[in-house]
């Protein structure tokens, strides 16, 4: 089969993605990608090179033991809008122990009290924290947020994770003994509910995307048991949300897909301190798919914004699906405008 003649009359990069929905019934998803180039004053242009869509994604490190920098975008469909920052807490007046981080997207707001490496001492009873080592930058990864496998014990019953985010750090299993190692706390927490103890285990805090097996995300995905493998296997299970395709970090995910107007206000993650730009207005891209009997006319809705405080970046990306009769032999034809 040919492929379909794509006519892409935008400057954004554009990808399509072929896929089946809960009933396997056949979809087309047009996939479009704008990049931005942020000035530190917060002016925005688009950027020379645009940055294509990325359906493999990209992890901050080894992809078994680290977090997303980048999801798969290879969602059919998203119900709203992900907002992601990328980027490190910046100290512009030298090296502190602690700094406050605080993003407004909209109405989406979050706070982040960041601090230098901490560890905690064991006492005759009980744990102390250890001082905190200066910092000018850490990255705001999960990495560095709550969570974590605890791995001390040879026994592989007495070790444990932290469902929430299984890459971070200061999970630690307090009701068995252990051998003496290095028990690092997060560097990033909330502020409004700071660790005291050990025995804490507060929500992970982070800004980046969540990854699939995470919880709560991962029991959207609905239930693969022995029921579901008799009775319904390869299709999703009759319980899947797809809240799952949602991939931010809780509190950044919107309660609707933004219009594109919203105001970004971000302290502490440049090195002037202060970032501050509106979101383009402008109206969302349409698809026109031409199938073998009919054209359709697909708006899509900004459902990804990702700033990218590092490379001074920001990126949206808009989506929609259009189920199709038979598959992607349907299509013969896409112009997006």
């Amino acid at each position: 089969m040919a492929q379909a003649k794509i006519n892409n009359n935008t400057v954004c990069e554009f990808a399509t993605l072929f896929a089946n929905d809960e009933q396997f019934n056949p979809l087309v998803t047009p996939i479009i990608k704008a990049t931005f180039d942020i000035s530190p004053d917060g002016k925005l242009k688009f950027a020379e090179k645009q940055m294509p869509v990325d359906l493999a994604g990209k992890y901050t490190a080894d992809p078994e033991t680290s977090s997303y920098l980048v999801e798969p975008e290879t969602a059919f469909i998203k119900l709203t809008t992900d907002v992601v920052i990328i980027g490190d807490a910046i100290s512009s007046r030298g090296p502190v122990q602690h700094l406050l981080v605080d993003i407004h997207v909209g109405d989406l707001h979050k706070q982040m009290a960041v601090f230098g490496d901490r560890h905690w001492i064991k006492q005759t009873i009980g744990y102390e924290m250890s001082r905190t080592t200066p910092f000018e930058t850490m990255p705001l990864t999960y990495e560095n947020a709550f969570g974590g496998w605890d791995r001390r014990h040879d026994d592989l019953a007495k070790q444990g994770f932290e469902a929430r985010n299984t890459v971070g750090k200061g999970y630690f299993r307090t009701d068995v003994e252990h051998t003496d190692a290095l028990m690092p706390l997060p560097n990033i927490e909330n502020p409004n509910a700071l660790i005291s103890d050990i025995k804490d285990k507060p929500e992970p805090v982070g800004c980046g995307f969540t990854l699939p097996h995470w919880q709560p995300r991962a029991a959207l995905a609905g239930t693969y048991d022995e029921n579901w493998q008799k009775t319904r296997s390869p299709l999703l299970p009759e319980d899947f949300n797809r809240a799952y395709f949602n991939a931010a970090s809780p509190g950044f995910i919107a309660s609707q897909y933004l219009s594109g107007k919203e105001q970004v206000v971000i302290k502490n993650m440049t090195p002037e301190g202060h970032l501050q730009f509106q979101l383009p207005i402008g109206r969302p891209p349409v698809c026109e798919i031409e199938l073998k009997d009919s054209i359709e006319t697909l708006p899509t809705h900004l459902d990804t914004v990702i700033i990218n405080t590092r490379s001074m970046q920001l990126q949206l990306i808009w989506r929609n699906y259009l189920l199709l009769q038979r598959g992607p032999h349907d299509v013969e034809a896409m112009t997006i405008n």
